[in-house]
């Protein structure tokens, strides 16, 4: 039972930033971003471990081994986004399963190595394109590894 949502708490949304008075570190995750993380937890029956939710600029511009976004919708004025590790689920699995929330499958997903990206952003954002044939179909799982 988190403090924010059903499964999710502040703590895991925070900055990881050193500064005490980043506003990363104050700022709450947005409602739909949360509702869209519990549906996902639920559909997915396992647990969802948050390893980036709101960062500051700074934060966000120290990121290794590539910075984050210039308007990166981890920043306060959007806490719209997550990445994400679901427990037990390959990197596909966890995109599949996010295409099945109606605010991520109309919002942004990424695929990294390990883990995936989600936000609820008002336009379809996916990336990187070379894992995607269409903005709601996967290339083949061979083209994907090739990619990540």
């Amino acid at each position: 039972m988190g403090d924010l949502s059903l499964y999710f708490s502040r703590r895991e949304f925070k900055c990881h930033c050193n500064d005490p008075d980043c506003r990363g570190k104050k700022v709450t995750p947005s409602f739909v971003l949360l509702r869209g993380l519990d549906t996902l937890r639920k559909l997915a029956g396992a647990p969802i471990t948050v390893n980036r939710g709101i960062s500051c600029e700074k934060h966000n511009k120290s990121l290794k081994p590539i910075p984050g976004a210039k308007n990166s919708r981890h920043l306060p004025w959007y806490a719209d986004a997550a990445d994400i590790v679901i427990k037990g689920k390959s990197v596909r699995e966890m995109a599949e399963l996010a295409l099945q929330v109606a605010v991520f499958r109309y919002g942004g997903i990424g695929i990294y190595k390990n883990r995936i990206h989600v936000d609820t952003r008002n336009y379809i954002a996916r990336w990187p394109k070379a894992c995607w044939q269409t903005q709601t179909e996967f290339k083949t799982l061979r083209e994907m590894e090739k990619t990540l």
